[in-house]
């Protein structure tokens, strides 16, 4: 979700307060009923789309965390391959186990996986010999193990991502329907409250004045009304 969305987002679960703390006001008018009904479902699949994003950056981290771990412990057993290579003259094992921390990083994450699996074989040729190098039998297969995580990580971030395409989609249009319920249906509604549910009308003009919460030194106008939203699950609150 953008800083723009962010914000905006704040300033939707704000105007939802206020609707929730004034549903005897709006009860008086039919249509401004439908609209804040209509609202407040949009908002809704809004917090469901974004907890969508939510996953795949989860799922990013934790795969990156194993990409880490599955370097680390590959090139560690490549220094060892390398030294049985040189000592055996086996020049495609020192080839391919020849390999710097540098190296890992300018490679993508298939040229990666690519490597750590040919040096992985060759380490599960020659574990008798690597045990001489401080390689233990332990260490070859925690690196399999590893592989094989970051191979399930893998999987699981491209099946997330393909979703996230489309929810991305989904929660532009989303946003889309909530500024056309606010500016085209919500405010004007509200309009015709101004006098018989004066302190309604004031809440929700302070609502609708938030633009950037979160520290900025610049925000459109004080909000001295209290908005307080509890949680994102649109579970909301006005203090009075």
């Amino acid at each position: 979700m953008t800083k723009i969305e962010k914000n905006k987002l704040t300033m939707y679960h704000a105007v939802s307060a206020v609707l929730s703390a004034h549903q005897e006001s709006i009860n008086t008018l039919a249509p401004l009923v439908t609209a804040a009904t209509a609202f407040k479902d949009v908002l809704q699949n809004i917090a469901n789309r974004n907890q969508e994003f939510s996953d795949v950056l989860g799922v990013t981290a934790a795969k990156n965390s194993v990409v880490e771990d599955m370097t680390e412990k590959t090139y560690i057993i490549s220094k060892a391959l390398y030294a049985l290579g040189r000592k055996n003259g086996q020049q495609e094992v020192m080839e391919t186990c020849k390999i710097t921390v540098s190296d890992f990083t300018r490679l993508r994450e298939t040229e990666i996986l690519q490597r750590c699996v040919q040096i992985l074989t060759y380490a599960q040729t020659y574990t008798a010999e690597l045990a001489a190098y401080t390689i233990t039998p332990e260490m070859v297969t925690s690196l399999q193990q590893t592989i094989e995580q970051y191979r399930k990580q893998s999987d699981s971030k491209d099946s997330k991502l393909a979703g996230s395409k489309a929810a991305r989609n989904v929660l532009f249009d989303l946003f889309t329907s909530a500024d056309e319920l606010l500016k085209k249906e919500l405010d004007t509604l509200v309009e015709l409250l101004k006098n018989s549910h004066s302190d309604f009308y004031s809440r929700y003009k302070a609502a609708r004045t938030i633009k950037d919460l979160g520290g900025s030194q610049k925000s459109s106008a004080k909000v001295t009304d209290a908005v307080i939203v509890t949680n994102e699950n649109v579970t909301e609150s006005v203090t009075k």
